[in-house]
């Protein structure tokens, strides 16, 4: 999963600056588990550590962390599965980002673009 986002937004660059600038938000959303390891010593059955556990891109990190404990078998299966989707619709985002940025030359601007029409709002008028 994190492999499919570091190539998509990748191939949206042209130059190491613009990947760098790119990559810095993404490394800084994969720090937020590194803290969580100090909640992880000091309370493994912490409620934030259970709650972060459901977020797809801290699961693989927090849900080790809260191993020890023996968390019910149910929650273990549905991280799993939410990982499991959350994976395959990463990819699929990633590899349509990809072919765009890649075999098309989209830049990051034109993936923008290509996001606000999913999202459902304002549309823009004729006029």
């Amino acid at each position: 999963m994190y492999g499919a986002v570091f190539l998509a937004l990748g191939s949206l660059c042209d130059t190491i600056q613009e990947a760098q600038t790119l990559m810095t938000p993404l490394i800084v959303l994969l720090m937020v588990p590194m803290f969580m390891i100090t909640v992880a010593i000091s309370d493994p059955e912490s409620p934030i550590l259970s709650v972060m556990s459901w977020i797809p891109f801290f699961t693989p990190f927090l849900l080790i962390l809260r191993v020890p404990t023996a968390p019910p078998m149910w929650e273990v299966m549905g991280l799993l599965a939410l990982m499991v989707v959350a994976s395959l619709s990463v990819l699929w985002i990633a590899s349509r980002v990809y072919r765009a940025g890649a075999v098309h030359g989209a830049g990051v601007g034109d993936v923008g673009k290509w996001f606000t029409k999913l999202i459902p709002g304002k549309k823009k008028e004729a006029g």
